[in-house]
């Protein structure tokens, strides 16, 4: 699986703990909007043949007592090398064979250039994906 990760450093985790328990909650709920954004903006860029990869794109949050964490990613095997490109080489034969506008093709390597669409849809929307823990904290606590 590949996945970008996005963590909270222990200093701002102590100051995070001092929080009153409303505050702390309205944090987390911020956190896990904040991964869901990151999860659309990825999707927004990741390459689309059959959509396969698109739709095994997937985000999601640890929390524990001492570390908070957040990820964006997919469980497809060939997610890593979409993203940062590679050269696939037969495994069991002497040559790898696909087909190309329907017709049979035979090569000892194919390089795939790298799409970085993961990186590309982070990096479009992280002032919106670093508001929403902001906002999300502000909101829930005037709620509460």
């Amino acid at each position: 699986m590949i996945r970008f990760n996005f963590a909270i450093s222990e200093k701002n985790r102590k100051i995070i703990d001092s929080l009153d328990k409303v505050i702390f909650e309205g944090f987390v709920e911020g956190f896990e909007e904040a991964m869901e954004i990151a999860e659309d903006a990825v999707k927004d860029f990741a390459p689309v043949l059959t959509g396969s990869l698109r739709n095994s794109i997937s985000s999601g949050t640890n929390i524990t007592a001492r570390r908070m964490h957040g990820w964006v990613g997919s469980d497809k095997i060939y997610a890593r090398i979409q993203e940062e490109g590679g050269t696939i080489r037969p495994r069991a034969s002497r040559y790898l064979r696909f087909k190309v506008n329907g017709r049979w093709v035979f090569a000892r390597q194919v390089r795939i250039p790298p799409q970085k669409y993961m990186e590309r849809g982070i990096i479009s929307r992280l002032d919106e994906i670093q508001s929403a823990i902001e906002s999300v904290t502000v909101r829930t606590v005037k709620e509460k």
